[in-house]
C-alpha cells in the first residue's frame, strides 16, 4: 500500500487489473521508474528495498511478472491509450518497425507527445517468417489496435513512412478499419488524375512548393486500387518531396505538420532501447515474443510518468532543461524525469490527472509548413515541368 500511495498514478492507471496484479505491477514499475533503465539486477535491488525481500527473490518476482500471461498486453495498451487520449486535440500514433536481437523485429505503435512518443502497442516477429507473412502481420496488428480504440471510443491518425505505402494497407485503413492516416508514398507510385495515369515522380516539385492532387485512384492493380487524397510538399532545404496519402480533410500544411511528427517514433526507439541515453532494453536477455511485447508496454507506462514528472519539474525549474539560446532545450522532459523521479515522489502531486495534464500535446512545427497554403502549384504545370526536365536529362551532349 505504501508504494501505491507514493505512486498514485500507477495505482489509478492500473485499476482494471486484479488487485494482486496491481500490487505487483506497481512495485515493479516504481522500481523501474527509480532505476531508469531495464537492468534486471538493479531493478531487483530496488524492488528488494521496496518490498523488504531478498534480492534473488525480488529478481524472481520481476521475471515472473514479465512472463505472466495473465498480465494481458492488450489491457496494458488499453489503460495507456485511455490516459493519453484525454488530452484535447489530435491523437497521433506513429507506426514503425525496429530491429531486435536474435533475429527478431518489433512492430511498435507509439502515441506522439511533445517531441517524443510513448509506446502503446508492440508485436515481435521472427525475421525467418517475414517474406511470407509481414503484410498479414501488419494487418493483424492494426486490427487488434482498432479493437482497443473502438472499445475506448478514440479516433486516431496513424503516421507511417514509405515502408507502409501498400495500396492494400491504405484500403484496409480507410474502408475496413476506418482509421485516420497520413502515410508517405514513394515517387514511383502510380496515380490516376484527370483520366490519365502518372507516376508521382512526374510531378516535379521545387523546394518551397506544394501540390494538392485531391482524391485520386492509387495503384494500377484493380484488386487493391483505392481512392485517396494525395498531397505533395517540399520545404526549403528538403532533399526530397513528401508525397502523402491521407484520410484527413484538413489543410495541406497541417497534414505535413502531422507527418513531420512521425520522426518522434525514431527518437522513442532511442529512448527505450538505447544503451547510452535510453532504458537499455536492447541489452535484455528476454527472448520470447510476448515477453518482449510486455516489456515495451511496461516501459511505455514508465515513459508516460517520467515525461509528466519532467514537465512538472521544468515548469517550476526551467533551468533544468539547459536551454540553448538558438537550439532550444538540451534536456528532454524524459531525461529530466529520469533525474528527478525520486525527488518527485516526495514533492510533487503524482496523481493520474496531474500526469495527464502535464504530458504535452504533439509539438507541431507549423512554422515550417505555413507557407504551403499560398504556394500550391497546379498539378498539370508540375507534370509539364517534369517532362521538360526528363527530356533535358535524355539529351546526349555532342562529341567533338
Amino acid at each position: 500500500m505504501r508504494l501505491q500511495q507514493q505512486y498514485p498514478v500507477l495505482a489509478e492507471l492500473l485499476k482494471p487489473f486484479r488487485l494482486s496484479q496491481v500490487k505487483t505491477l506497481v512495485a515493479v514499475l516504481s522500481a523501474l521508474l527509480e532505476v531508469g533503465a531495464m537492468r534486471s539486477l538493479a531493478i531487483a535491488q530496488c524492488l528488494s528495498a521496496h518490498l523488504g525481500v531478498q534480492v534473488d527473490s525480488a529478481l524472481t518476482r520481476f521475471y515472473r511478472l514479465v512472463a505472466n500471461e495473465r498480465i494481458e498486453n492488450e489491457l496494458l495498451s488499453e489503460v495507456l491509450l485511455a490516459a493519453l487520449a484525454q488530452k484535447p486535440g489530435d491523437v497521433l500514433i506513429a507506426l514503425d518497425w525496429t530491429e531486435w536481437v536474435r533475429e527478431k523485429r518489433v512492430l511498435v505503435a507509439a502515441v506522439i507527445v511533445g517531441t517524443r512518443a510513448i509506446p502503446v502497442a508492440a508485436a515481435t516477429h521472427r525475421k525467418a517468417t517475414f517474406l511470407r507473412s509481414q503484410n498479414a502481420f501488419e494487418n493483424d496488428f492494426l486490427l487488434r489496435l482498432k479493437a482497443i480504440l473502438s472499445r475506448l471510443g478514440i479516433r486516431v491518425v496513424i503516421l507511417a513512412d514509405r515502408g507502409f505505402r501498400r495500396a492494400k494497407l491504405i484500403r484496409v485503413l480507410s474502408t475496413e478499419l476506418q482509421l485516420g492516416f497520413v502515410i508517405r508514398l514513394i515517387d514511383d507510385v502510380a496515380v490516376l488524375t484527370n483520366g490519365r495515369w502518372s507516376r508521382l515522380r512526374d510531378f516535379h516539385l521545387q523546394p518551397g512548393q506544394a501540390c494538392e492532387l485531391g482524391v485520386v485512384d492509387l495503384g494500377r492493380d484493380r484488386s487493391n486500387r483505392v481512392p485517396v487524397r494525395v498531397v505533395g510538399i517540399r520545404a526549403l532545404g528538403q532533399k526530397q518531396t513528401w508525397w502523402l496519402a491521407t484520410s484527413e480533410s484538413c489543410s495541406l500544411s497541417h497534414v505535413a505538420a502531422m507527418y513531420d511528427r512521425r520522426m518522434a517514433v525514431e527518437e522513442q526507439f532511442r529512448d527505450v532501447k538505447g544503451s547510452r541515453f535510453g532504458f537499455q532494453m536492447e541489452w535484455t536477455q528476454f527472448d520470447r515474443e510476448d515477453h518482449i511485447d510486455r516489456l515495451f508496454l511496461l516501459v511505455g507506462i514508465v515513459v508516460f510518468v517520467l515525461i509528466g514528472i519532467g514537465r512538472l519539474v521544468s515548469q517550476s525549474r526551467p533551468h533544468v532543461r539547459f536551454r540553448h539560446p538558438e537550439k532550444g532545450p538540451r534536456q528532454s522532459y524524459l531525461t529530466v524525469g529520469q533525474s528527478w523521479a525520486r525527488w518527485a515522489v516526495l514533492h510533487l502531486n503524482l496523481a493520474l490527472s496531474a500526469m495527464i495534464r502535464a504530458v504535452p500535446k504533439p509539438a507541431y512545427r507549423h512554422e515550417r509548413f505555413s507557407w504551403a497554403a499560398d504556394i500550391v502549384v497546379c498539378p498539370t504545370l508540375l507534370v509539364a515541368r517534369g517532362r521538360a526536365a526528363a527530356a533535358k536529362n535524355r539529351e546526349v551532349p555532342m562529341q567533338n
